[in-house]
């Protein structure tokens, strides 16, 4: 994090004193491209899980509130209750509290219901990255977490443009509620699959080279 804080700082002060369009490209895919991830949810879930062991998701739902401010107290929340059940239970209320709202945004007709069908999805929501940085640091130990989020990382990046292009081309051919309720329907799939997932602490050796 030291050294991304010093690259990203370095890109900062340098888009202060540019003066042309290809020079301020040429920053933002040096400089901020390098130190922004690096200081971003990575580096403070690996930093936050390093400290912490027995109330590690507590932990990581408050590092995750500095990280944004959506869903405050589904990070909490989520990060209390996997502290003290199987990791596979929090996942599923997440996806299941994802549904609810999205099937609340799509067919309620007042605006209280409405309200209450944000706020449920929120929660849900919020949970997310904190479940997913828990859920790796149960299964795999702290001395692999940035290991695995790096390659997990991999394989959710490149798919996550597929969704934005899917919703965007529904909009488009008038079909915008049909996409959130496909939205719905995904998160229910998540549910029944992660109600079949066990994670087990175990005393895995490092990924990274001794």
């Amino acid at each position: 994090m030291l050294i991304g804080g010093i690259i990203f700082s370095a890109g900062l002060v340098s888009i202060a004193y540019v003066q042309s369009v290809f020079f301020l490209l040429l920053i933002f895919a040096t400089f901020i491209a390098i130190g922004g991830p690096a200081l971003g949810n990575l580096s403070v879930t690996k930093l936050v899980a390093n400290w912490f062991d027995a109330k590690a998701g507590v932990a990581l739902g408050i590092a995750a509130i500095g990280i944004s401010f959506s869903g405050v107290i589904g990070k909490v929340f989520f990060g209390y209750l996997i502290d003290r059940v199987q990791a596979n239970r929090p996942v599923m209320i997440m996806m299941l509290m994802q549904a609810i709202g999205i099937f609340g945004l799509t067919m309620v007709e007042t605006f209280d219901l409405f309200l209450l069908s944000c706020f449920i999805f929120g929660l849900g929501f919020g949970g997310a990255m904190v479940l997913m940085s828990a859920c790796f640091l149960k299964a795999f130990g702290s001395q692999n977490l940035g290991s695995v989020r790096g390659i997990s990382a991999v394989i959710i990046v490149p798919v996550q443009p597929l969704g934005i292009f899917i919703v965007g081309q529904a909009f488009d051919a008038g079909f915008y509620i049909q996409a959130f309720l496909l939205m719905g329907v995904a998160s229910l799939v998540a549910l029944l699959v992660s109600s079949q997932i066990s994670i087990q602490q175990k005393d895995y050796p490092s990924l990274q080279q001794q």
